[in-house]
């Protein structure tokens, strides 16, 4: 796994306006989130194009590139946030654990 900042940075960022970083990660995660709850309650079936175009949502001054939010996604992997498990001959995302920053 990857070495990332840690979370309590992370929550130092929640009061600050230009903290693209941690809002990027919120926003992937609120994207499952959505995304589950509109679908069965339990997993949804991601698409990269649909977390591009909601990605910066309430960031300032946006600059991500499609490449970044895969990362930003894999980072919500790796950090045990989100989850994908090959099922009925498709991938299912679910949300592992609630969001703490």
């Amino acid at each position: 796994m990857k070495k990332y900042l840690n979370v309590e940075y992370l929550r130092t960022q929640a009061d600050m306006p230009k903290a693209n970083y941690r809002q990027y990660l919120v926003n992937v995660y609120n994207y499952y989130d959505d995304k589950i709850k509109q679908g069965n309650g339990q997993w949804c079936i991601s698409s990269y194009s649909e977390i591009f175009s909601i990605i910066t949502k309430d960031c300032h001054n946006p600059d991500c590139s499609y490449s970044a939010m895969k990362r930003y996604v894999k980072e919500m992997h790796d950090r045990g946030y989100i989850k994908d498990v090959f099922e009925d001959g498709e991938w299912h995302s679910y949300i592992v654990k609630e969001l703490d920053f």
